[in-house]
């Protein structure tokens, strides 16, 4: 508790809460079932130009650069921005003018701050629900993939893992409000987690690590869930942000290869 309230003296709470609710409610809005349609399917696509910085941090983004690139109606363009921007995947600078967000240590460390407000209870709550031997084998794809950090795609591929193993934690809670914003956190949490693969050619962690969660909710030990959450999340986020500390190029930049 003293740590989350040394953090939020450095961020502007208001600000982080009204994202919170704009974005989750903008997410539940275009929750559908089902296959994923055409629009969805080009805004998982520019999700992930944005996450393996083909979109870079601050790149301008009109209609035209999307009609261009993924060859869709203006129309469907249009939508795509205002759901992005909604999402905190692009900001309005102007009424005229959208960029790609910002990827700063102050960014960073919002993304951290809520996931450790949130995660660990969440993860306590869904854990009588979690399939364990599921749970086990994405841990053991993550584990078992190697990437080459200068191929993108390699790398995409291995923090998408990481993203889908941590939305599985929360996937069978009845609350879909909260498991929103939680996928919607992971989703964002990817371009950080991309930087520092790209880096290093590895995630912040060693997926044997999870065995001890997996302990704690295989003998249904919510207590332990949760300090288990947290400490992952805070050795994660430490390492990042040393990572980037001691490159620097990323001191007062946004984190750009």
């Amino acid at each position: 508790m003293v740590y989350i309230i040394a953090t939020l003296k450095l961020l502007d709470v208001h600000e982080i809460f009204r994202k919170m609710v704009f974005m989750v409610n903008s997410v539940l809005k275009s929750v559908e079932t089902g296959p994923l349609n055409d629009e969805q399917l080009l805004l998982c696509k520019i999700k992930d130009a944005i996450v393996c910085q083909e979109l870079v941090p601050g790149q301008k983004i009109t209609e035209h650069v999307i009609t261009d690139m993924y060859g869709t109606t203006r129309t469907m363009a249009r939508s795509l921005i205002e759901k992005l921007t909604a999402q905190n995947f692009l900001i309005s600078v102007s009424p005229r003018i959208t960029q790609v967000a910002p990827l700063t240590v102050l960014s960073i460390k919002e993304n951290f701050l809520l996931r450790k407000m949130l995660v660990p209870d969440l993860v306590a709550m869904s854990s009588p629900h979690i399939d364990l031997d599921a749970l086990a084998s994405l841990n053991k794809e993550m584990a078992e993939t190697r990437v080459d950090s200068s191929n993108p795609e390699e790398v995409l591929q291995l923090v998408r893992k990481n993203r889908d193993y941590n939305q599985f934690t929360v996937v069978n809670m009845r609350y879909r409000l909260l498991t929103s914003w939680i996928e919607l956190l992971e989703d964002i949490a990817m371009r950080i987690y991309w930087l520092y693969v790209k880096l290093h050619g590895q995630l912040p962690f060693n997926p044997s690590t999870q065995l001890k969660l997996f302990d704690a909710i295989k003998n249904d030990d919510t207590d332990t869930a949760r300090v288990v959450v947290r400490e992952l999340l805070d050795q994660n986020e430490d390492r990042i942000l040393h990572s980037i500390f001691a490159d620097d190029r990323f001191s007062s930049q946004d984190l750009i290869l």
